[in-house]
């Protein structure tokens, strides 16, 4: 089995640009900002089942640096 050499491109963010790496490594030509955008949209959902207060539930991602303690 043939193995292609692994290029690595600095990035400013951990996951995002780990994505983006692995994604290029792969062929796809991805920004990480794109894999970033990818993430987020990959990461939100809507329960209308599951209400609280009457209202449906809805869940994103969180960016990274924040916290809840803000």
């Amino acid at each position: 089995m043939e193995q292609k050499e692994y290029t690595h491109h600095q990035h400013a963010h951990c996951e995002s640009g780990v994505t983006s790496n692995l994604l290029r490594h792969a062929g796809l030509e991805i920004s990480e900002p794109m894999a970033f955008g990818i993430g987020a949209g990959l990461f939100f959902g809507h329960l209308p089942f599951l209400k609280v207060s009457g209202i449906p539930g809805t869940t994103y991602r969180i960016w990274p640096a924040q916290s809840s303690n803000a």
